[in-house]
């Protein structure tokens, strides 16, 4: 069993590093770096969500034809999550072998552009990020008062922001899976924008709610991981039945 680890605005593949401390045996975490930071960053920065998940879906196309596997996206990793199962929904084999999909700390890709929704912090420049960022929190101020992790940290993060708050869901699609929606109960999703996933779940939705706020997968990363594994063990035992 795989587990598809897509991060939020600005992260990198490291921010699942942790997770391997947690994390079942029988469960591997693949997080594939994002273009334009990490052992990518000499690459460009990705110009739409979907870009991303088509650059992610040749990844998990060569990781998970042959293993059964989950997806999980936290925030910006949502929208790229969803556009990667419309990605994965085109390949039978890709599509059979996925067992869960775990939406984190986002609302449902149709609300991204309505009036109560839509943002645009990316026009703001620096100053309007790093209030953005610090609202958040799970940012150490450090990162903008440092001109070198600025100058690193800033074009990251602004183009994160951009493809997010630009993307627009050009079809529906309902998960073939149970999806998991995952809250920080100090975020500030409503009820329901954490309920507007329930539309994309015939088969299975539930939502679990963590201590935290928008970044509880790294403040409560050993309950989190723990969580995940309760789900996906089940799955792995309905495999094992098979056999």
């Amino acid at each position: 069993m795989k587990i598809i680890c897509l991060p939020y605005a600005g992260g990198s593949a490291s921010v699942f590093a942790k997770w391997n401390k947690y994390i079942s045996p029988d469960i591997e975490i693949i997080a594939p770096e994002l273009a334009g930071r990490g052992i990518r960053c000499s690459e460009c920065f990705y110009s739409s969500i979907e870009e991303a998940a088509e650059n992610i879906f040749e990844f998990v196309s060569e990781k998970c034809f042959d293993d059964k596997f989950a997806i999980f996206g936290h925030s910006m990793g949502c929208f790229i999550a969803y556009e990667l199962y419309r990605r994965i929904c085109e390949d039978s084999v890709l599509k059979n072998n996925l067992v869960h999909i775990f939406m984190s700390a986002n609302y449902a890709p149709h609300l991204n552009n309505d009036e109560k929704h839509h943002t645009e912090h990316y026009k703001q420049g620096f100053d309007g990020i790093k209030k953005e960022v610090m609202r958040l929190g799970g940012t150490p101020v450090e990162i903008f008062d440092n001109p070198v992790f600025a100058g690193y940290f800033f074009p990251i993060i602004n183009s994160d922001y951009k493809i997010t708050e630009t993307y627009q869901m050009n079809e529906f699609v309902q998960f073939s899976c149970g999806c998991t929606v995952l809250n920080g109960i100090n975020d500030e999703l409503s009820a329901d924008d954490l309920e507007s996933w329930k539309q994309y779940s015939p088969h299975g939705f539930s939502v679990r709610n963590f201590p935290g706020s928008h970044f509880f997968i790294n403040e409560h990363t050993e309950m989190v991981v723990s969580y995940i594994n309760s789900v996906l063990k089940k799955h792995i035992r309905k495999e094992l039945i098979k056999i």
